[in-house]
């Protein structure tokens, strides 16, 4: 995926819209790019994940390396960006964060069994990061 689409809102909105590339499977650029936007604006009020991967198959047409990939971006990337953004959020005591999902993760799909798994621990870990914060600080959907 590229940001094309937000680019033309860039272009008319240049002022309040920023397109920043990040590779979520990766700390380092999900540092570097929560930095860029905390030195673009000095501060982040909205994260909202939204990266994402599955491989479609039944699961034992599956490797363990699929199942991998897939928790590697859809859940794992979606912690190391909370990771960088709460504490900023915490510190200027207001922020939204907003953690895209899906249906499978209630009803499973037999051809998404890793995704649909991936977005099952995404739902438990934000109501227990909820739990922990002891404030709303992101919200299942």
């Amino acid at each position: 995926m590229n940001g094309d689409n937000v680019l033309d809102v860039h272009d008319d909105l240049s002022a309040r819209v920023r397109y920043y590339e990040c590779d979520v499977t990766d700390t380092d650029d999900v540092n570097t790019a929560v930095d860029e936007i905390i030195g673009q604006w000095g501060r982040i009020d909205i994260l909202v994940n939204n990266a994402g991967v599955a491989r479609v198959g039944f699961f034992q047409e599956r490797s363990p390396a699929d199942t991998r990939r897939e928790f590697e971006v859809n859940f794992f990337g979606y912690q190391r960006l909370i990771r960088a953004v709460l504490p900023h959020m915490r510190a200027q005591e207001t922020g939204i964060i907003h953690n895209m999902c899906s249906g499978t993760a209630d009803t499973g799909h037999a051809g998404l069994t890793g995704y649909s798994a991936t977005k099952g621990a995404i739902k438990a870990f934000v109501r227990s990061l909820r739990q922990n914060s002891g404030t709303q600080t992101s919200r299942v959907r």
